[in-house]
């Protein structure tokens, strides 16, 4: 019975420090509430038209963000911590595993959110949906 008890407690600690990128990648619907902080910046004028992860091109005017923290298709609500406004946003694109960015914002996205002249802000990300539509990674579809 002891080593059962010690082969769960070993399996709950593995479970609540794998990566977010894990989950990541696997196109399962993030959690509703799970949220996060970290650093968001916006990106934009340069990839416009390129190709994204999900295989669609990039729109710099829509509101949509890249992250490996939330698998394609999650939907997020984004909040700047200074300001407390907010903006719902659709993972389309990746970022760069071991970026200390957490979430990458379109144009149109940081001008919702009001950080496009300062250019980043400290944020909580939450996921609220899922877009299946969104999820879909065309092969090749690298970044």
């Amino acid at each position: 019975m002891h080593r059962r008890d010690l082969a769960r407690s070993t399996l709950l600690a593995v479970l609540a420090t794998t990566p977010a990128t894990a989950w990541a990648r696997s196109g399962k619907p993030a959690r509703h509430g799970a949220a996060r902080r970290g650093i968001a910046v916006w990106y934009g004028e340069d990839r416009q038209g390129q190709t994204m992860a999900n295989g669609r091109p990039f729109d710099a005017s829509a509101r949509t963000a890249a992250s490996v923290h939330f698998p394609l298709g999650t939907r997020v609500r984004v909040t700047d911590l200074e300001t407390r406004k907010s903006v719902a946003v659709t993972i389309t694109d990746t970022t760069v595993p071991g970026s200390r960015v957490l979430i990458d914002l379109s144009r149109g996205a940081s001008r919702a959110l009001g950080i496009k002249t300062k250019g980043k802000a400290r944020v909580e990300v939450v996921p609220i949906g899922f877009d299946r539509t969104q999820a879909r990674r065309r092969a090749g579809a690298e970044r």
